[in-house]
């Protein structure tokens, strides 16, 4: 439940919600193996899954009365049943030498996806204001304007969505490493490790769609040239209570959520779309259901819910994509570490952190209108002296489901 129990009055309603059931269990094995006196091998094997099941608190239509009530109904992300499965096997070799200290190894992830989110299969009400007839009620152009709340009151919601389409997908990735790193002991003061990592993550391509209206929809990313490159060093000064200086910078390549690839197999402009219904417009009024009953009612864990033939000639498509030249996110990060013993078994030191992202996954609406100017004028704090007249940009207003 969304309350502040600071506040008396909360704009989130019960029903907007639901309950969530995680079972998490893993099971792992190592081994560890003096192959001879300078050669350790470390194996590692690990498996694990994670079931969740997300029911929601209602199936009636999620109903929306903006500035008042936030939702009620059926949740717009309820229910939910993720499941995932995952295989990780990593090996690493360790060779000693008098002043080098070798480490070579790689590891493999395998993960198993089922994602089932029916999204708003189960349909959405917007009381935003609308205008009706002064007499009937009913919708009109260039009449009396509702707001939210008498538009509630009079059971006249102005918009109306649903999403149709398939409700699962299965989003498979593996990740492959390799590495090699090298801790060369150059003095008794000083040491220096030198390394690299390479990270490749794979996707599958099974239930992708192209559409040749949108090249890029259907494809998933294959980055080939992921190699992050380490270094460090550890470097101490003086003999009785040395001061020990440590640094260190590496590359990392994150993994691709599977949240944006279960999208790309969801959202083709093929498959997986959606209807937007508007109150106010005179052909969306001649179908505009009856609320609070759903336009097409579905079964709440329905795999794929289907707009009837009638009404294909209004639906509409959700495309999502990656980027043509998408590129892997990476992160530099980079410390430093002072520390000196100042008394038996006392000492204190200084740490330093530097981390910068490069390339982070950013979703964008590419569908967005041109901005409009607006003017408006700029006064003083007690609004008695006209200062000036600022223009300024702004999204212009959409009738559909992104800009409304």
């Amino acid at each position: 439940m969304f309350l502040a129990p600071a506040s008396p009055l909360t704009a989130f309603d019960i029903s907007d919600n639901g309950e969530e059931d995680v079972s998490t269990e893993s099971g792992a094995l190592a081994l560890t193996s003096n192959l001879s006196f300078r050669v350790v091998s470390r194996v590692h094997a690990q498996f694990s899954r994670d079931l969740q099941s997300s029911t929601a608190n209602s199936t009636d239509p999620l109903t929306k009365l903006p500035g008042i009530i936030a939702g009620f109904g059926r949740a717009s992300i309820l229910p939910r049943q993720p499941r995932e499965h995952r295989l990780h096997l990593a090996e690493t070799l360790s060779v000693e030498s008098k002043r080098n200290s070798w480490k070579f190894g790689g590891d493999v992830l395998l993960t198993w996806i089922y994602n089932f989110f029916p999204s708003l299969s189960g349909g959405e009400y917007l009381f935003n204001p609308i205008k009706v007839s002064p007499f009937t009620f009913e919708p009109q152009e260039a009449a009396l304007e509702l707001t939210p709340l008498r538009a509630y009151a009079h059971q006249v919601p102005h918009y109306y969505q649903q999403s149709f389409g398939p409700s699962a997908t299965n989003p498979d990735t593996n990740a492959y490493a390799g590495f090699v790193q090298d801790t060369i002991r150059v003095s008794d003061h000083f040491a220096l490790s030198l390394g690299a990592r390479y990270d490749l993550q794979t996707f599958t391509t099974k239930g992708l769609r192209s559409n040749p209206l949108w090249p890029d929809a259907g494809r998933v990313p294959y980055n080939t040239a992921n190699v992050g490159p380490r270094v460090g060093l550890a470097y101490s000064v003086g003999k009785e209570r040395p001061l020990v200086i440590r640094a260190g910078f590496g590359l990392f390549y994150p993994r691709i959520p599977q949240i944006y690839t279960s999208a790309i197999q969801r959202d083709n402009g093929l498959v997986g779309n959606f209807l937007f219904l508007n109150n106010n417009n005179f052909f969306d009024h001649q179908i505009f259901p009856q609320y609070p009953n759903p336009l097409v009612s579905c079964p709440v864990n329905a795999t794929n819910c289907q707009l009837p033939s009638g009404l294909a000639q209004l639906e509409q498509a959700d495309v999502s994509a990656f980027s043509h030249n998408f590129k892997t996110p990476k992160v530099q990060q980079a410390g430093l570490n002072v520390e000196r013993e100042v008394a038996h078994r006392l000492s204190v030191g200084v740490s330093y952190m530097y981390v910068h992202g490069v390339d982070l996954i950013r979703a964008r609406d590419v569908n967005l209108p041109p901005p409009v100017n607006v003017s408006y004028p700029v006064y003083d704090s007690p609004g008695t002296i006209f200062w000036a007249l600022t223009t300024m940009s702004i999204p212009s207003p959409l009738c559909n489901r992104r800009g409304r």
